[in-house]
């Protein structure tokens, strides 16, 4: 990884900056029409038969999950290739990355690999223990509807105890299925998730569960640690240049830490999704030697933006509205 680490860093930060002033304002666009479709400005236990009854709903949900699933496996393929071709000791650009992402969702969104909508919106959003895997999957949320029920009817936080349960046991055992589609180039979804359960069998899923939960630990630890350094040397540069309108430090610290804590937390996750890519993909090759399996040779990608140069301009155009109309907005 040493040789593209700083390329595998300089992606991470364009795409996490392309998702949140264009892909971001795209959905927000989609989940606004949708609300005009359906002549409202909420979605409550009241209106959710009709909402559900509206073509629509139906048109908008699948774009949404198109979306998602394209934005969140560009992210995810563009990573593990690499990483794939850090392991056969080739050296990757900032554009071969990007091209490579690109290449891939192009090649293997498909309708036998349906089965990606559900792990992504299912088992990636809610099955991880290890934070936000990808940036565009981190715009799901539970509704705020559901979330009052679930405070009024403890049979409901059961079910959604149950429902997580299940999405951590899947991620565990699907966890090598992206590797796997990566190195093994023709490899389905499905057929991928079918050889990452075989691998992570018996006490494997255990070593894999204790990679996790050691992220985990160690997110939690830097996030907390680092966010209260920063506010501890916030409060002492404020407490030096301007004593009189510096609060008590327990005032202090209580107004800035959360703020702050999620502006840290963005910046982090720019090296902290490429580690844990790393590691899990570092657990794989591992798990292949000890099965006795050999390592495939790095595979270039189809390369379909430079046969098809038009696409690139279609993506400037959509980047270049999604700008224009969502650049002011957001910050003013």
């Amino acid at each position: 990884m040493k040789k593209n680490f700083g390329n595998i860093i300089a992606f991470e930060v364009n795409f996490r900056l392309f998702t949140f002033f264009v892909l971001f304002p795209i959905m927000t666009c989609l989940e606004r029409l949708w609300l005009i479709g359906n002549k409202t400005t909420v979605i409550t236990w009241d209106n959710i038969i009709e909402v559900i009854k509206n073509p629509i709903t139906w048109i908008i949900l699948i774009v949404l999950g198109i979306l998602l699933v394209a934005g969140t496996m560009f992210e995810q393929f563009a990573l593990y290739d690499t990483l794939h071709a850090c392991k056969c000791g080739q050296k990757r650009t900032l554009k071969q990355i990007f091209s490579a992402g690109f290449d891939l969702i192009s090649e293997r969104l498909k309708f036998e690999n349906l089965l990606l909508l559900p792990y992504t919106i299912l088992v990636l959003r809610f099955g991880t223990l290890t934070g936000d895997v990808s940036s565009v999957i981190s715009v799901i949320k539970i509704p705020g509807f559901i979330l009052e029920d679930f405070r009024k009817h403890n049979w409901e936080k059961a079910a959604f105890l149950c429902f997580q349960v299940l999405a951590i046991y899947c991620f565990l055992r699907w966890v090598y299925s992206i590797p796997v589609m990566m190195e093994e180039d023709e490899t389905s979804f499905k057929a991928a998730c079918k050889k990452s359960a075989a691998m992570t069998k018996g006490k494997h899923v255990i070593k894999i569960g204790m990679i996790t939960l050691g992220w985990l630990l160690l997110v939690c630890l830097l996030y907390y640690a680092g966010t209260a350094a920063i506010v501890g040397i916030w409060f002492l540069l404020s407490a030096w240049l301007m004593p009189a309108q510096t609060p008590g430090f327990n005032t202090f610290f209580a107004e800035r830490f959360t703020p702050t804590g999620t502006i840290f937390y963005l910046f982090f996750l720019w090296v902290l999704t490429p580690l844990i890519a790393s590691s899990f993909m570092c657990a794989y090759y591992k798990r292949k030697e000890q099965l006795g399996e050999s390592i495939h040779e790095y595979t270039e990608p189809p390369h379909l933006i430079s046969r098809y140069p038009a696409l690139k301009w279609v993506i400037v155009v959509v980047c270049a509205v999604s700008l224009f109309f969502s650049g002011p907005k957001r910050f003013a």
